[in-house]
């Protein structure tokens, strides 16, 4: 039976991106599971998870946004962006103090920097994700968002962050060389552990698969180009996220035409590897243009473990490590349509049934409840 609400340590998970994001939303479940009540701090809507209150940042017109971006030096900026938005209701009694903060977000960090000592008698934890120092191309970013990111980036040393976590060991050294912090803990963005087993392929097609965002920018259209070079036994199962706009693409591509795409509808989170297991190889194959994807370690990644997939890879660093220390996949050396197939068609019947086992040994290592242990033990949590 739980503990009495006001007997339980007190945590605070503060979030600018919506806390059903995955990681937030992980960790919400972690501290309550852990004993904790969790407050939210959050600019939309409560998690389902959380037993505490939820403080909701509020959102200016977005012609009043445009002119902030446009006009106000960075700190006026926040202060009409963010602090203004933050209730003041979020700041506790004096002996209500959080036991332990966890900031996502580096929007929200001048304001924690200020408060740390009003708001927290325990760490606070900044959740970095990725790197913030690589996260807009063009000449919109360059105009409205650059000189404003760079002020915020220098919020990540400050001391009242006791603890950083990010998602890649690669991400956690740019931030070391960048900043000379101490170096963040990585927490892999590893789903629950999905008990599947791998499906036995009885035929000689192999099912490809691709799911996530319909993004221009993460190697989609050399997929697409690649399977054109492949023989007709190979085909493709795309599970995407976007807008019909963004699909439209990709559906008018010579691949589609050709019969080679199955277009599958998106799944909750929590049901994707259930939906992947069927298939045989994930291709995740995302050309380095940013230092981001250079180091990525993404979701789908882990997903596709979890669905007892083979994984055919791009020479993405810390993804290679991964393929390369489970035996569960192939790994392009070119970040071209051409070498892709190639790597591809040299895989036979044989090598996907291995390629399946090594994501099965791997699973339980790849799953959200090793990575729950990591956090917790951050924190000083471990039940």
């Amino acid at each position: 039976m739980p503990a009495p609400l006001d007997d339980r340590p007190r945590a605070l998970v503060a979030s600018h991106v919506p806390v059903t994001d995955s990681r937030p939303s992980k960790q919400i479940r972690w501290l309550e599971d852990a004993g904790y009540r969790v407050d939210v701090l959050s600019r939309e809507q409560a998690h389902p998870a959380a037993t505490g209150r939820h403080f909701e940042i509020g959102f200016p017109p977005f012609i009043a946004r445009l002119a902030a971006y446009a006009f106000l030096p960075n700190r006026a900026r926040f202060r009409y962006m963010i602090e203004s938005q933050i209730p003041a209701e979020v700041i506790p009694a004096a002996d209500e103090k959080y036991d332990v903060v966890v900031v996502h977000d580096l929007e929200l960090l001048p304001w924690f920097t200020e408060h740390a000592a009003d708001i927290a008698d325990g760490p606070i934890v900044l959740d970095l994700h990725e790197f913030f120092g690589s996260q807009g191309i063009g000449f919109v970013y360059r105009t409205l968002f650059a000189r404003y990111h760079r002020w915020l980036f220098g919020f990540i040393a400050d001391p009242v962050f006791a603890v950083r976590t990010t998602v890649a060991d690669g991400i956690a050294d740019l931030y070391v060389s960048t900043l000379g912090i101490p170096r963040p803990t990585v927490i892999k963005n590893t789903p629950p552990f999905a008990d599947l087993r791998p499906v036995d392929r009885r035929d000689d097609r192999i099912l490809l698969v691709h799911h996530g965002r319909a993004d221009l920018g993460r190697g989609l259209e050399l997929m697409l180009d690649a399977l054109l070079l492949l023989e007709s036994r190979f085909v493709l199962v795309l599970m995407l996220v976007g807008d019909e706009r963004e699909l439209a693409f990709f559906r008018r591509h010579p691949a589609v035409a050709a019969g080679r795409v199955e277009f599958r509808p998106a799944v909750a989170v929590d049901e994707v590897p259930a939906a992947l297991n069927e298939c045989d190889l994930e291709i995740i194959f995302f050309p380095p243009k940013t230092e981001n994807l250079r180091f990525v370690l993404p979701n789908k990644l882990f997903e596709a473990i979890q669905a007892r997939l083979g994984l055919v890879i791009g020479e993405s660093v810390e993804m290679v490590k991964v393929v390369e220390g489970a035996g569960n996949g192939v790994v392009v050396p070119d970040w071209t349509a051409e070498s892709l197939a190639t790597s591809i068609a040299s895989v036979d019947t044989a090598d996907v049934q291995r390629f399946k086992a090594g994501s099965h040994a791997v699973a339980r290592e790849f799953s959200a409840e090793h990575e729950r242990g990591v956090f917790l033990a951050l924190i000083g949590a471990e039940r």
